[in-house]
């Protein structure tokens, strides 16, 4: 199917309304905006964070301060690397300060990104503008174009999560970012199998990507998951369809994007060295072309494969010899 033609390659920054969502952090978040002033000028920067956050010395153009509406605690089967099996379910955070930040929006696109995350380019823009394959039913009822963000996790890899979305970072036209995190909250009563300190188990319920984007695709069609890691051929390929429909998937160093709290890793990392393990952006165009008629040039991912699994072997041998050896290569491959 033809492609349509109904973009422009330059959008202008001044038609762009940053939305900063989530905590001050005094070490970060006056280099998010700098960096959006310096990148993106003209355009409207919307700072969405807590009631009572200092903003004394942030360069902004409008501030909204939310009451937290607090957060759950979810026990994993497995440490993290932080050797913490402790993960905050903190999506009605959220979603309550997206959504806030969005409705302030006078611009006709919107970026959301999170406090720490500053611009070292625009570089989202163009992939933004690239794909245009017709949106397919139900998914063209949603969006009127498809959204930009990170690449996600790859359940064939490391995380046996369907529906793991990012939710770092999101450019798309401003009706279309705000559907997306126009949710209702999670209330403790959706949520199973608490336990006497007041934790849920992971493997019971799902987390803060997978709340986000199974809530969004349940506003306009069924999706049959009963947790988190019930993962099967038929929701991978039903999670995969409607990323081809609804997104972008974008490197965060293409997407010209740098966490400087996390760094070089989740995300923000070169999708072989992520500890999400992540899908590559030629993953995401096999997606498109094969869902959507898409109509682009496909790369072989056979070298990144293999760095991959190279990664993951010595990821796990780091705490030896062989750690030096991940961090150069982890350096070179992040491009930090």
């Amino acid at each position: 199917m033809e492609q349509r033609n109904n973009l422009k390659d330059d959008i202008r920054t001044e038609e762009i309304s940053f939305v900063i969502q989530g905590p001050i952090f005094p070490e970060y978040t006056e280099a998010v905006c700098k960096s959006i002033r310096k990148f993106a000028p003209g355009s409207e920067i919307i700072l969405s964070t807590w009631e009572g956050a200092n903003t004394e010395g942030l360069d902004y153009d409008k501030l909204i301060e939310s009451a937290d509406p607090g957060n759950f605690i979810f026990r994993l089967p497995e440490k993290m690397d932080n050797g913490s099996d402790r993960y905050p379910m903190n999506i009605n955070r959220q979603i309550v300060s997206t959504k806030n930040g969005i409705q302030l929006a006078t611009r006709k696109y919107v970026c959301k990104l999170r406090s720490d995350l500053k611009l070292e380019g625009l570089g989202f823009l163009s992939y933004y503008c690239k794909y245009n394959a017709e949106i397919r039913e139900p998914y063209s009822r949603a969006l009127r174009h498809r959204i930009v963000t990170l690449c996600s996790a790859n359940p064939k890899r490391l995380l046996p999560f369907p529906y793991y979305l990012c939710d770092w970072f999101f450019f798309g036209l401003k009706e279309d970012v705000l559907n997306l995190w126009d949710i209702p909250l999670i209330e403790e009563k959706d949520l199973r199998n608490r336990q006497e300190d007041g934790t849920y188990p992971m493997v019971d319920n799902f987390g803060n990507e997978q709340y986000l984007w199974i809530s969004f695709l349940k506003k306009f069609r069924e999706v049959e998951i009963e947790n988190g890691y019930a993962l099967t051929e038929e929701n991978l390929e039903d999670s995969e369809r409607s990323y081809a429909n609804c997104c972008i998937f974008v490197t965060a160093k293409h997407a010209n994007v740098y966490s400087m709290k996390v760094k070089n890793t989740g995300y923000g990392a070169y999708t072989a060295f992520s500890n999400a393990g992540l899908y590559t952006e030629n993953d995401w165009l096999c997606f498109y072309n094969r869902h959507c008629y898409g109509n682009e040039k496909e790369k072989s991912d056979l070298f990144e494969n293999l760095l991959f699994k190279l990664s993951v072997l010595l990821r796990s041998l780091k705490k030896t010899k062989f750690r030096k050896l991940y961090e150069v290569l982890k350096r070179i491959g992040n491009g930090k």
